[in-house]
C-alpha cells in the first residue's frame, strides 16, 4: 500500500496478570507512538513499581525506556500516560501518572513494551490504547513514496 501516514488508535488484548504488553510494528509499515495510555492495578504485596515504555529493535534488545515519575505502591489503581508532549507528572495519589515519549519512528519488526518494574504476580496493566502514525513502506522498506534506482531509466543514447 502506497500513500500518506494515517493516524490509528490501537487496543491491544490486555496481557495476562504479572505481564508486560509487548507490541510488534507490523509489516510494511513504520510507526510512531504519538501517546500510550494504560491503566495499572497493583496487587496488595508490597513493592515500588514504576510503569515504563520502552522501544525494543527486532531482535528484542532495549533501546529506549521512558519511566514514570514517581513508583506506585501496593493496592492503587493508576491511569498512566506517556506522550511526545508530557513531562514527568506523578500524581499518583491522585490516580494517574504521566511521562514524556521519545519521537522516533519504529521501522516494522520493531516493538513497543509497556511494563512496570517490580512486577508482581498479580499485577494487572489494562485498557492499554496507543494512539499511532503509520506510514507505509515502499520496496525495501524505504519509506512511502521512495523508489529503488534502476540504472535502466538513465541510459545515455
Amino acid at each position: 500500500m502506497w500513500g500518506e501516514s494515517w493516524d490509528q488508535l490501537v487496543t491491544p488484548a490486555n496481557p495476562g496478570a504479572g505481564a508486560a504488553l509487548t507490541v510488534l510494528v507490523p509489516g510494511e509499515t513504520f510507526e510512531r507512538f504519538l501517546s500510550v495510555r494504560f491503566a495499572v492495578v497493583t496487587s496488595a504485596a508490597v513493592a515500588n513499581r514504576v510503569p515504563f515504555v520502552a522501544y525494543t529493535n527486532g531482535d528484542g534488545l532495549e533501546y529506549y525506556r521512558a519511566i514514570g515519575g514517581a513508583p506506585i505502591t501496593a493496592g492503587l489503581t493508576v491511569s498512566c500516560t506517556f506522550s511526545r508532549d508530557l513531562d514527568t507528572n506523578p500524581q499518583v495519589a491522585a490516580g494517574f501518572l504521566e511521562g514524556p515519549l521519545r519521537d522516533e519512528e519504529l521501522p516494522s519488526g520493531y516493538h513497543l513494551v509497556v511494563g512496570l518494574t517490580a512486577i508482581d504476580a498479580a499485577d494487572q496493566i489494562s485498557a492499554v490504547q496507543l494512539w499511532t502514525k503509520r506510514t507505509p513502506t515502499g520496496p525495501m522498506q524505504y519509506a512511502a513514496g521512495a523508489r529503488a534506482f534502476d540504472p535502466g531509466e538513465y541510459r545515455q543514447s
